[in-house]
């Protein structure tokens, strides 16, 4: 998870949130596709109000500008990558072309 600091830092509230949104969802079920991780990414907090650790931020100064999310499969299949531009909870996420080499 990479916020606005150093990656995966458990320290910073946004990105402890989530990352345990994102082990709570590999616990239900292996994460597959973009869906749950762009839900996850349009968080609002756990009972919807905005606090330190709202992953998707509405203000007038600052605020999530874009959300990403990559898939990195295993050997042989390709990577993806698709952005919303934009809040996350509005954005429609599309799939960004990548040329990487196989």
């Amino acid at each position: 998870m990479i916020g606005n600091g150093v990656p995966d830092d458990r320290l910073d509230p946004r990105v402890a949130r989530a990352l345990a949104l994102i082990e709570a969802a590999g616990k239900q079920a292996p994460v597959e596709g973009f869906a749950p991780l762009e839900a996850i990414c349009a968080d609002h907090g756990a009972d919807g109000q905005a606090g330190a650790d709202t992953l998707c931020m509405h203000g007038v100064r600052a605020g999530t500008r874009s959300s990403a999310v990559c898939l990195l499969p295993g050997p042989g299949a390709p990577t993806q990558l698709r952005h919303a531009d934009g809040h996350p909870c509005r954005g429609d996420y599309a799939e960004v072309p990548l040329a990487l080499p196989s």
